[in-house]
């Protein structure tokens, strides 16, 4: 992490190097001391430590998004598992306690645990979604930008907007 920190560094610099230069290059063409063609050999010359280091970010750029894409997998891999397993527990509790329901046994002490089956408090189990009054029921709701965004689109409507607006951004794409 320490090398690409640098290399970030470096990047900094020699943009910030590249910006000062070509400031004072397109100041003296200006003046009529020096041709375009000597300022565009010498911005030329100043890209290439730029497109390097661009490179390396890039590089390390590509490893992070694959140790990203290994970890997410493996992430989906023990969910599932997990998944499987707490299954697994579930149907292993249910089957005990369909056994003990049938034989009627109360309780079993062990040495580590006592099983016990107990009454739960009721719960509520709607039988049709449709009848329950509006009064028990919640509503939410969200914005939904892409009809804001068609709305904003219009140059007219978009000068009367006051609570949005449109923003166009840049990305960078490492292929």
């Amino acid at each position: 992490m320490k090398t690409i920190r640098n290399g970030i560094f470096d990047l900094y610099k020699v943009t910030a190097e590249y910006m000062r230069a070509s400031n004072s290059l397109t100041e003296l063409m200006e003046e009529g001391e020096i041709p375009l063609d000597a300022i565009s050999n010498t911005l030329e010359g100043l890209m290439s430590p730029i497109e390097d280091i661009a490179i390396n970010i890039g590089s390390h750029y590509k490893n992070l998004q694959a140790q990203a894409k290994a970890m997410k997998d493996y992430e989906t891999e023990m969910r599932e598992r997990r998944k499987r397993i707490e299954k697994f527990a579930d149907d292993l509790k249910r089957y005990l306690k369909n056994a003990m329901e049938t034989c009627e046994i109360k309780s079993v002490k062990g040495a580590e645990f006592t099983i016990s089956l107990r009454k739960n408090a009721p719960a509520v189990f709607i039988e049709n979604e449709e009848e329950v009054p509006d009064e028990f029921m919640r509503v939410t709701s969200s914005v939904d930008k892409s009809l804001v965004k068609e709305y904003l689109k219009n140059a007219e409507l978009q000068d009367d907007c006051h609570w949005a607006c449109l923003k166009s951004s840049t990305s960078v794409t490492i292929k």
